[in-house]
């Protein structure tokens, strides 16, 4: 077998049949920049390509929360303002509560970041309603949780 860097289980993961109940969902989380033009761009012309010039202003920046099964073709999208632990438990939470409230175990492929951790569930929780989240059978399992970058390779257009 040739290596590739890829375990054969998340490989599997991909391959696995859309399940309502076991569903495989990929999050990940990227910080983009609002920029606007300092100048005003110059019209295209017959042979001539629109022109723009170096300098923008920064108009602040937003974080994207991206879910998605690769099995059942779902995606969704948070925009917040901020990058933070409680901004991550917030996400989860949606997972499990909005996004797949029929799941009995979802197979959550993440990066390990300094924000995802589930403690925060428990800031943001009462702890019934954390646990629930974070612990089996419903929610998630450090074993479930698998490496996955691929949103680093997402362009963003507005």
């Amino acid at each position: 077998m040739e290596r590739t860097g890829i375990s054969p289980n998340i490989l599997d993961l991909y391959q696995a049949p859309a399940s309502e109940r076991y569903p495989v969902v990929c999050f990940d989380e990227k910080p983009v920049q609002l920029i606007s033009e300092r100048k005003e761009p110059i019209p295209g012309e017959p042979g001539q390509p629109e022109r723009y010039d170096y300098e923008y202003v920064r108009e602040g920046t937003r974080n994207l929360f991206v879910f998605f099964d690769p099995n059942a073709g779902w995606r969704h999208m948070n925009v917040t303002q901020r990058r933070t632990g409680y901004d991550f438990a917030e996400q989860m939470r949606l997972l499990v509560e909005e996004y797949c409230p029929k799941a009995h175990r979802i197979r959550l492929m993440l990066v390990n970041l300094s924000t995802h951790k589930f403690h925060w569930l428990y800031d943001l929780l009462d702890a019934r309603r954390a646990r629930n989240i974070a612990a089996d059978p419903k929610g998630f399992s450090s074993s479930e949780m698998m490496p996955s970058r691929w949103l680093k390779t997402l362009r963003v257009f507005a």
